[in-house]
Formats: structure tokens, sequence, C-alpha cells
């Protein structure tokens, strides 16, 4: 499809991208695969807080706010970012369980290749 590219998901030595909050310290993971189409992201990922026991980790979907079922902006599921780091276009979801998270990331792929 014209425009729908997957972002890389390994940097340029073969490691895992991270996510810039995980490469500055503010949590201790934030890793994510992503795809885009324009301007349109979306990414599945997972996030820890810093600090925070395993079991906390979180699996957040985002996406375009018409893309994503549910969403809510940055701020209300990533408390503590900085406003310069906020999406204001994209919305977000946080899940417990993989599958779900799975499922919600395929409904926003499905959009934004449509």
């Amino acid at each position: 499809m014209k425009g729908f590219r997957s972002h890389k998901l390994l940097d340029a030595k073969g490691y895992a991208k991270l996510g810039g909050h995980q490469r500055d310290g503010t949590v201790a993971v934030d890793r994510y695969i992503s795809y885009r189409r324009g301007n349109d992201i979306v990414t599945l990922g997972v996030w820890l807080l810093k600090d925070a026991p395993i079991e906390n980790h979180e699996f957040h979907v985002s996406a375009p706010a018409e893309m994503i079922e549910g969403g809510k902006t940055f701020s209300e599921v990533r408390p503590g970012i900085s406003e310069k780091d906020l999406q204001e276009t994209r919305h977000i979801r946080a899940f417990k369980d993989w599958p779900s998270a799975a499922a919600a990331f395929e409904a926003a792929l499905a959009k934004i290749t449509a």
C-alpha cells in the first residue's frame, strides 16, 4: 500500500530500539514497534515505570484519535510526561494483558491501512 511502511525495529547496530523515555532514564522500560502511513502512526509497546516491579508493566497501543477505540490522551495514561512529549493528535490505551493489546493494535492497523 502506498505510504505504508514499518519503522525500523532495531537500531543501526542491531540492538532493540528504545523509546525516548527509557533512553533518558525516565522509565525502566519503553520499547515498541510502530507502523506509519503518511503522518499517521500506530504503535504497540511495553511500558514499565522506574522502580516498579516487573508485574506492573503495561502494554500500550497508540494511534490517531479516530483510529483507536476508547483511547485517552497521553497525559491520562502516562502521568508525569512533560508537555513537550505529549502527542496531541494521537491517543493511547493501556492493557495488562497481551491478547487485548494485540487485538487493539490489529484494529488500529486495519484502520490505518484502509
